[in-house]
This record gives C-alpha cells, structure tokens and sequence, in this order.
C-alpha cells in the first residue's frame, strides 16, 4: 500500500518530466534515445516506444548483482524483483533481448548487434 500511494504521487511526475526530456533529445543528432527503467513495461510505457530493449539474466545472478552493487540483504534483494514483473515476461514484450550472463565479450557482441538494429530501424541507415 506504501509503494502504490509513493507511485501515485512520484510517477505522474516523472511521465510529465520524462516526456519533457524526451521531446528536448529528440530535436538532437542521436539516431536514438535510451530511456532505462526498471517498471517500464509493468506501467505499459513501452507500447509508446518504437523499440524496447529487455537486458535478462538468471534469477540468481540479477539476486548476487543487487546484493553486490547496492548493499541489499538477500530478502531486500528478493523483495525487489518479486516487485517487477518476471523477466521472461519483459522480455516477450521486447523488440530486442539481451541475453547478460555470458562473457562481456559475448553481452558487448549482443549489444553492438541491437544498436546496430536500431539504427537501421530508426533511421533507415547502416551507419
């Protein structure tokens, strides 16, 4: 109950700031714009993105990852992802899956591979 009335407070914000933002960068020379955010597809802020780029791992590794990068316990860490939608599910939702828990030479390749992809899908060009 918190977090949803935190949500109804904060999230109309961040839609009206974001959509601001987002008009600014779009005037710029960028082939394309990343907008990361991890309830993006539970809020359905994608069905007004031309792409949407899902980054999945293993459960397991995405719980070692928060533990290790932002100092949660194990239940802080659970309790988080429990809130997103699964991963699987993003993904389906996606125009592109990256794959993160190979070598970074294998998720740099993926990348490179996407970016390679939006640019051609955004701006008809290979360059």
């Amino acid at each position: 109950r918190l977090r949803a009335g935190l949500n109804a407070i904060t999230h109309p914000r961040i839609a009206v700031l974001s959509a601001e933002r987002l008009a600014e960068l779009q005037t710029g020379p960028h082939p394309y714009i990343i907008y990361e955010a991890a309830l993006l597809v539970e809020n359905g802020l994608h069905h007004s993105l031309p792409a949407l780029v899902v980054v999945t791992v293993p459960e397991s590794t995405q719980l070692a990852r928060l533990v290790a990068r932002d100092g949660l316990s194990r239940e802080e860490a659970e309790a988080r992802i429990r809130a997103q939608m699964p991963l699987a599910e993003k993904a389906r939702a996606a125009t592109h899956v990256i794959e993160n828990d190979g070598t970074l030479a294998t998720t740099r390749a993926q990348v490179e591979r996407v970016h390679a992809a939006l640019v051609l899908q955004l701006t008809g060009s290979t360059s």
